[in-house]
């Protein structure tokens, strides 16, 4: 058996879903839920599949074969590099964001401990109101007279 993975429908050998055009999927293979997911499935499926590696005799490596490698070699490392300052700046800008993370944990913390604290100040006075309140309305003892400024 070859070292490819393939998946078959009723018996039909069927190409994965990178390999194989939406077109040519049999129905429920690939569940199309996500306009994302099919976007990327018809990208991928755009693509063909590598030709297999053969060496390219001495004799058949003339000028033109030199130029097409060293223009290789360049657009391949012009994309290592390009890929590689995509990956520092993702790296950069994930530190800066962990950083912002910590200073907003920071502030909903601080916020959080404040609204406690003004929550039992407000329990405070609302308790002390209420106090007061329930003094004011308690009868006058009858022993006791009421101070009258006449």
């Amino acid at each position: 058996m070859s070292g490819e993975a393939e998946m078959s429908v009723a018996g039909t050998p069927v190409a994965p879903p990178s390999l194989a055009p939406l077109s040519l999927l049999p129905p429920g293979v690939v569940g199309l839920s996500s306009p994302l997911v099919a976007r990327a499935l018809q990208g991928a499926g755009a693509r063909r599949p590598r030709g297999a590696k053969r060496a390219i005799p001495d004799a058949l490596k003339d000028q033109k074969y030199f130029e097409r490698r060293r223009r290789n070699n360049l657009a391949a490392k012009r994309s290592r590099d390009s890929r590689k300052a995509r990956e520092d700046q993702i790296n950069l800008r994930a530190c800066w964001l962990d950083g912002e993370n910590a200073v907003l944990r920071a502030r909903v913390a601080r916020l959080r401990e404040e609204a406690f604290c003004l929550r039992r100040l407000l329990a405070a006075r609302q308790a002390e109101r209420l106090r007061l309140l329930s003094e004011a309305e308690r009868p006058v003892p009858s022993g006791a007279t009421p101070s009258t400024s006449e």
